[in-house]
């Protein structure tokens, strides 16, 4: 399922909710008014995970703003929770897992650390999940060895897989070179 396959599913799923959704150019990627059972949203820059945000809203009858950007209040916390979580169900259903971790937030359009938080929460005894986060415990040398050690013949090392493969903040992409790099000079040390 690709990203335009699945914001239509999203758009049919508030439809069915009694919500008429409108395409339009926007300021914002989506809004619902529950109270009048109507909603619109910009298709140029609309993500599933904003309209399935709009979904949670349109499930639960939300009405009230507590001001323009209310990102703290307990409304768009639950609205981005369960948006994830839906977002995340319909992914395994279509055959997805949490070694195509970066594929679902790609698609998906969710936000990368909150999803890895509540996919956590939701899924922490399941195989899969803890294929996310390998073996990454505060030693970027062993996930790196562990990293090179998968393959037969490695003639590049593309260092922006390795740090999403482990769960790695962009960050380290400096460090990770570094270690890429002394574990390159042993090696040619060794021959």
């Amino acid at each position: 399922m690709n990203k335009d396959e699945l914001i239509e599913l999203i758009l049919l799923n508030i439809e069915r909710l009694g919500i008429v959704m409108a395409p339009t150019k926007l300021e914002q990627f989506a809004i619902i008014n529950c109270e009048k059972f109507i909603g619109v949203y910009d298709p140029s820059s609309v993500t599933p995970f904003i309209l399935a945000h709009e979904l949670i809203h349109a499930k639960y009858g939300d009405k009230l703003r507590h001001c323009d950007n209310d990102i703290l209040s307990c409304e768009e916390k639950r609205a981005n929770k369960e948006a994830i979580i839906l977002l995340w169900e319909i992914y395994k259903e279509q055959g997805g897992n949490a070694s195509y971790f970066s594929n679902f937030i790609e698609i998906a359009g969710c936000p990368f650390e909150e999803s890895i938080t509540i996919l956590r929460e939701i899924e922490m005894n399941d195989e899969n999940i803890e294929e996310i986060t390998p073996c990454f415990e505060g030693n970027l040398r062993e996930c790196a060895i562990h990293y090179i050690s998968g393959f037969d013949v490695l003639n590049s090392i593309k260092v922006y897989d390795f740090l999403e493969l482990y769960n790695l903040s962009y960050d380290l992409y400096d460090e990770a070179v570094k270690e890429f790099q002394q574990l390159l000079d042993q090696q040619n040390l060794a021959y």
